[in-house]
């Protein structure tokens, strides 16, 4: 039976993972990719649809992609659907629960800092199936307050490289004479401070920025001796203007493909500062180096330890000698268009026995 399926947009680098899986699910069902103009409308980040210009790209994207986008002035409880999907609840926020089923696509690592927030919290009582990346997420959000169903697999926005090389990447990107390339995650540009207030009181904050940066820079030279092209890659939001004069700075110039993930990619090594890349890296098989910093909460960490890969990727304190760090072995075997079809299927038999009801595809 054809399933009313909508995707909840209020952020434009929620694409990469809603155009891969609306287009797998748009072959038997109606499917709409959706921007709530109530919503988004005092969200003032650069990357929300609250920006005309923004409304036309994402528009223009999932038309080029062949799925329907339109944006409405509704309440959500007044849209007639059989399943939401939503990027970490967004959208949820002045909602009772909703009489359809939501499922929420865990995108990012910033996943303490979202449900333990006293007034975001509640937004994870309205979901009905989380979709982690990891088991390890259960028991995390669990403790944090979410009692509902997950499904755990690679997230849909990697799906979209099944088809696609790394030579063809490098190619679009124009890094093709580029034997060997290492990206590094800029830390942010100013610190920010935020406390906990669900599980206890506990202020934190992001680190020095200056000081991360040097280290960034002095890291990349070693790399650059090494034979390393070394990128630097910042979100607009976070800019760093000591560096953005530079040839190799980089920011997010496409959101699908997104650009970020498509140097995670291609990339032979690659580094951050406590930065949701990781997730990436560790899913695309990508060497990756997490600097670790003791000003975030434990909870926090924790997501990003699980991503730790063995000698691929993986957690040096900050204050390591630089010199004396050992860079992480690429893997030789590459199994990630094995693991993309894999996660399809799952998905499918995921939704299959969820309620005995006909598969979604």
């Amino acid at each position: 039976m054809q399933k009313k399926i909508k995707f909840l947009l209020t952020r434009m680098n929620f694409l990469y993972s809603f155009i891969p899986l609306a287009k797998m699910l748009s072959q038997n069902h109606d499917v709409e990719i959706i921007i709530p103009l109530r919503l988004v409308r005092n969200d003032k980040k650069p990357n929300s649809l609250v920006w005309g210009h923004n409304v036309k790209e994402a528009l223009d994207i999932c038309h080029n992609h062949g799925i329907y986008c339109d944006y409405y002035d509704l309440e959500l409880s007044e849209f007639k659907t059989d399943i939401l999907f939503t990027i970490e609840g967004h959208g949820l926020q002045d909602t009772e629960k909703l009489d359809y089923e939501v499922i929420s696509i865990q995108n990012f690592n910033d996943f303490t800092t979202r449900i333990i927030n006293k007034d975001s919290k509640h937004i994870y009582e309205k979901i009905d199936t989380m979709w982690v990346c990891d088991g390890r997420y259960e028991k995390l959000a669990s403790k944090l307050g979410f009692d509902g169903e997950f499904f755990v697999d690679m997230l849909p926005g990697y799906w979209q490289y099944k088809d696609i090389s790394k030579q063809y990447v490098k190619k679009q990107l124009k890094l093709e004479e580029h034997k060997k390339i290492a990206i590094c995650y800029l830390p942010r540009s100013s610190t920010v401070y935020q406390k906990e207030t669900h599980l206890r009181t506990i202020d934190w904050n992001t680190g020095d920025p200056k000081s991360d940066l040097n280290h960034a820079v002095m890291f990349a030279e070693r790399l650059t001796k090494e034979g390393y092209k070394v990128f630097f890659k910042q979100r607009l939001k976070n800019r760093n203007p000591e560096l953005e004069h530079l040839t190799n700075y980089i920011e997010d110039v496409s959101i699908m493909p997104y650009t970020s993930m498509d140097m995670a990619y291609i990339s032979d090594l690659s580094y951050g500062y406590v930065s949701a890349a990781i997730m990436d890296c560790a899913t695309l098989q990508t060497p990756y180096i997490n600097f670790e910093k003791t000003q975030y909460p434990p909870e926090t960490m924790s997501l990003y330890t699980q991503h730790y890969l063995g000698n691929t990727i993986i957690g040096v304190d900050i204050n390591t000698p630089i010199n004396d760090i050992v860079l992480p072995v690429k893997r030789e075997q590459d199994d990630l268009m094995e693991s993309i079809m894999s996660s399809r299927n799952n998905f499918n038999d995921f939704i299959w026995n969820k309620d005995r009801r006909a598969p979604l595809f």
